[in-house]
C-alpha cells in the first residue's frame, strides 16, 4: 500500500498533488501494476477532504492510461501504463533493496 501526504491547498492543487504522488509512485514501482489503489472513502476520511476531490484526481489518471475502475471492486494501476518501470528495471530495484 502506498501512503499519501495530506497538503492543505485549494482542491484544485491537491488533485493534482494526489495525481503526482500517484504518478511518482507508479514510476518508481512503489505501486506495482495491477496494484489496487485506496478506495474513494476511506482515503477521503484519511486525508480529511472531500471524497469528489480524490475522485477527480483517480479520473484525471485514468484519462491519462494511468489507472483504471474495475466496476466493483475498485481502483487499480493498470497492467500497461505509460509510468511502469521496464521489467529489467523493476527487477533490479528489488535487488538493490
Amino acid at each position: 500500500m502506498i501512503f499519501f501526504r495530506s497538503i492543505f491547498k485549494p482542491a484544485s492543487q491537491f488533485i493534482s498533488n494526489l495525481a503526482d504522488q500517484i504518478r511518482y509512485a507508479a514510476a518508481s514501482g512503489r505501486l506495482r501494476a495491477g496494484e489496487p489503489l485506496p478506495s474513494l472513502r476511506p482515503l477521503a476520511e484519511e486525508l480529511r477532504i472531500n471524497r469528489n476531490t480524490i475522485a477527480k484526481a483517480y479520473a484525471e489518471l485514468e484519462a491519462q492510461g494511468i489507472i483504471e475502475t474495475i466496476p466493483g471492486k475498485g481502483f487499480f494501476l493498470k497492467q500497461e501504463n505509460p509510468l511502469s518501470p521496464s521489467p529489467s528495471a523493476a527487477a533490479s530495484s528489488h535487488r538493490d533493496r
